[in-house]
């Protein structure tokens, strides 16, 4: 298994990673959005969801209503 780009959708409290290497990625990203999920300005490259999602906690700052950005 390779490293693959994550993008993260947030929508209240929660936070979901999406490979943009899936087949799928498009196709789920819309569907989030039409979700009212946003997408986050952080991105990270990770071997898997869970690994994605770990990165993403590691970083949260209280400050910036916990994400890692302003």
């Amino acid at each position: 298994m390779s490293e693959s780009r994550y993008v993260f959708m947030i929508k209240d409290s929660v936070t979901l990673a999406q490979s943009l290497d899936d087949d799928d990625a498009g196709i789920v990203l819309v569907s989030l959005l039409r979700q009212d999920f946003i997408i986050s300005p952080y991105q990270v490259k990770a071997m898997s969801e869970e690994e994605a999602l770990s990165m993403m906690e590691c970083h949260k700052d209280i400050k910036n209503n916990g994400y890692p950005w302003g």
